[in-house]
């Protein structure tokens, strides 16, 4: 199902399947919209800890530009998840033809630039990059590409509307219950309130 959809299921529970505006907007979109992300989150952090490659099942295939801004660099043009690691939420780069033959690699910021003074990339059809504030830096000459497919995993705040929502088979049901009790649940009050309306 997509994400607005993923939202009206949550409410749906959450109001008994009332359509009364009065009742819906107890439970409003954004706030729905954050416990899921909480869920759907902390479901992708332990598919990562399991193995990191299950996670292409929830990458979203962008196609950006390569612009030589002295050095190689692309446009994220969403926040993915932060990972551990180097690859922080990009699964995967490639370019727009396999027949190229060149092979992406993440790693920290010593090695990109280390590699990429060596000249690897020209030797061996290795591509270091990293990615800081919202861009791809990479090492090497990319001069002749003119784009890169960035394969993001993204937060649910940053998924469209129609985005579909990949649940693993069999977790659907029990994720829509722990979203809705999430909610529902009465939140705690502040004792150094209480403490004080008694005084």
């Amino acid at each position: 199902m997509n994400k607005k959809k993923l939202i009206e299921v949550v409410q749906w529970k959450l109001t008994g399947g009332s359509l009364n505006p009065d009742v819906l907007k107890k439970y409003p979109d954004r706030v729905v919209s954050e416990h899921i992300g909480l869920a759907l989150n902390t479901l992708l952090f332990e598919v990562f800890k399991l193995k990191s490659d299950a996670l292409d099942s929830y990458a979203k295939d962008f196609t950006v530009d390569l612009v030589n801004n002295d050095g190689w660099e692309c446009t994220v043009p969403k926040s993915p998840m932060q990972f551990p690691g180097n690859n922080t939420g990009i699964q995967r780069i490639s370019l727009k033809s396999d027949l190229v033959g060149l092979k992406f690699l993440p790693l920290s910021t010593m090695a990109t630039g280390t590699l990429g003074r060596l000249g690897v990339v020209n030797r061996s059809g290795l591509v270091p990059y990293r990615y800081s504030a919202g861009k791809v830096l990479f090492s090497g000459n990319l001069t002749g590409y003119e784009q890169v497919v960035l394969s993001l995993v993204l937060p649910f705040g940053e998924l469209d509307d129609t985005d579909e929502i990949m649940i693993p088979l069999g977790t659907g049901v029990s994720l829509v219950d722990t979203i809705v009790n999430l909610i529902a649940s009465p939140k705690p009050q502040d004792s150094s309130n209480n403490n004080n309306a008694d005084s």
